[in-house]
């Protein structure tokens, strides 16, 4: 296990969460023993800092991870004001719900879209040392030589998602230390870079096939699904080094995620989740609710759906007013909700304590029943 990150006392890790990841959650899982994971990619620069600051100041030299959006800084181009035009006229005519869709604001043209990653690295550079990472994991793609080489210098581990064979084998030679299997039953979007992601390989099969085609040069950690004992017992009988889990995490009571997106996911069933592209622009897998399935009669819509759905991150900036406003009002399937397949192993009101001791149980004791 120490191969993987030095000082990591189990082989769990708290998976970063875009948007539902707070300093609260990454603290108790590394109390727990878990390797808690911060998720920077809608994070200011500033707010990185003082995320890590306060990590590192509550778990006594305990290591974490940062987890960034492998991207380039995007702005808001003149010929996607279009696009975006398209899509909200596809939300408003299949919706059906005017209070929720009326009055959409597009970013304007040269508006910034996304928090560029590389300022996210600079952050955590500029942290003193006690409080930096000791790993930093990329989604969406691969860092590029500067980053590897500031990576290096600061003494920081790299680790790259990867959803396919051929994935996996780019972040080996691309020199990254780690390599994280994401098998399409893991929650959130796909953190594929060689294709869209909207198909995938199960974490089963994927995790071998990565092991043995990378020759086992560096760990892989396996993600996608997990939620209790028997899912860790059989990916580290399949090779992994080490097992990333969110759904499990994102249910327990030190998570911060919104009672309502808790309480979804504990009232549906795995074959209630899909994996679509019309809550961000890109494919990421979530409960199946009252958006999705109006946002997909394109029958509806005024045009086909390679032209209503914006790309990443401006569908996610339309979607996200509509769910803010529903939420507000109480409506609950106006939105994204992220989430694994492993939704019929959910379990209520876990501390990550519990949890983790949970999941140990299947490095310990493979095949042992869950409780």
């Amino acid at each position: 296990m120490h191969r993987l990150i030095p000082g990591l006392l189990t082989p769990i890790i708290q998976a970063p969460m875009a948007g539902v990841t707070t300093p609260k959650l990454v603290i108790a899982a590394c109390k727990a023993g878990a390797l808690g994971s911060h998720a920077l990619a809608f994070l200011q620069p500033s707010k990185v800092e003082a995320d890590l600051r306060e990590t590192s100041g509550a778990i006594s030299g305990r290591p974490f991870t940062c987890n960034v959006f492998a991207i380039p800084a995007q702005v808001m181009r003149r010929d996607q004001q279009e696009v975006a035009e398209r899509a909200v006229a596809h939300l408003r005519s299949v919706l059906q719900q005017p209070e929720l869709t009326s009055d959409l604001q597009i970013p304007s043209v040269n508006s910034a879209l996304n928090v560029p990653y590389k300022e996210h690295l600079e952050a955590i550079a500029h942290c003193p040392k006690e409080c930096r990472p000791v790993a930093v994991s990329f989604t969406f793609g691969l860092p590029d030589r500067e980053d590897m080489q500031l990576l290096r210098d600061l003494g920081v581990v790299s680790m790259g998602t990867a959803t396919t064979v051929e994935e996996a084998e780019a972040v080996v030679d691309a020199g990254l230390d780690v390599v994280i299997a994401q098998g399409i039953e893991a929650g959130g979007h796909r953190g594929s870079f060689q294709s869209d992601g909207q198909n995938g390989v199960g974490l089963i099969a994927l995790v071998p096939q990565i092991v043995d085609a990378i020759e086992n040069s560096v760990p892989v950690v396996a993600s996608g699904g997990v939620m209790d004992r028997r899912g860790v017992a059989a990916c580290m009988a399949l090779g992994a080094s080490a097992v990333q889990v969110g759904t499990a995490f994102l249910l327990t009571r030190e998570s911060q995620a919104h009672p309502a997106h808790k309480k979804v996911l504990l009232q549906t069933s795995s074959s209630n989740t899909v994996v679509s592209n019309v809550f961000s622009g890109r494919y990421a897998r979530g409960v199946s609710n009252e958006m999705y399935r109006a946002a997909i009669t394109f029958a509806e819509a005024p045009v086909g759906e390679s032209d209503c759905i914006a790309p990443y991150p401006l569908q996610q900036t339309l979607t996200n007013q509509i769910k803010q406003r529903a939420f507000a009002k109480e409506q609950f399937g106006f939105g994204s909700m992220w989430t694994g397949q492993g939704l019929g192993m959910a379990r209520e009101g876990l501390s990550c304590e519990e949890l983790v001791a949970e999941l140990m149980q299947g490095v310990s004791a493979p095949g042992a029943p869950a409780r």
